[in-house]
C-alpha cells in the first residue's frame, strides 16, 4: 500500500493514485522442435484515480475508483530454418482473448472520462532475419 501525506489536513493518509495493493501475473510457455506457445494471464487490482480517493464514478466518468480487470493473451510461434539456421519465423498472437471491456484509466478532468483498456486483438505476422 502507498500513502500520500500533503499538506495540512488536505489529503493526509490517502492511496496513491494508480497503485493497485494487488498486481499479479503469471506465464506458461512451451517449447518442441521449431514451435513455441504460451499463455499470460494478467491481474491488476481496484485502484483510485485521484488523490482524493472517490470511491464512486462521477457522471462524466473524470472520477472513481477503477474496478480490479484480469486479462488472458495467448501466443504461438513456428521457426523456419534455412541452411541450418534460424532465419524465418511465423507467429501468431492473441491479447485480451475474453474481449472483456475495462477501465484501464481515466481522463484528467479537462477531458473528462474513462480511458478504456484493449479490446480483443488478434496480430499474425513474421519475422526474417537477414
Amino acid at each position: 500500500r502507498t500513502v500520500a501525506h500533503f499538506g495540512k489536513g488536505l489529503i493526509e493518509d490517502h492511496v496513491t493514485p494508480y497503485s493497485p495493493q494487488s498486481n499479479f501475473n503469471a506465464a506458461l510457455h512451451y517449447s518442441n522442435g521449431n514451435w513455441t506457445g504460451g499463455i499470460n494471464y494478467g491481474h491488476v487490482g481496484s485502484q483510485y484515480s485521484e488523490f482524493l480517493n472517490f470511491e464512486n464514478e462521477s457522471a462524466d466518468g473524470a472520477l472513481g475508483r477503477l474496478p480490479a480487470f484480469s486479462t488472458w493473451d495467448a501466443f504461438i510461434n513456428y521457426q523456419i530454418r534455412v541452411r541450418n539456421h534460424h532465419r524465418m519465423e511465423v507467429f501468431l498472437n492473441g491479447k485480451n482473448l475474453t474481449n472483456k471491456i475495462y477501465r484501464a484509466s481515466r481522463l484528467n478532468r479537462a477531458a473528462s472520462g474513462i480511458f478504456p483498456g484493449g479490446f480483443r486483438q488478434i496480430i499474425a505476422g513474421f519475422n526474417l532475419r537477414i
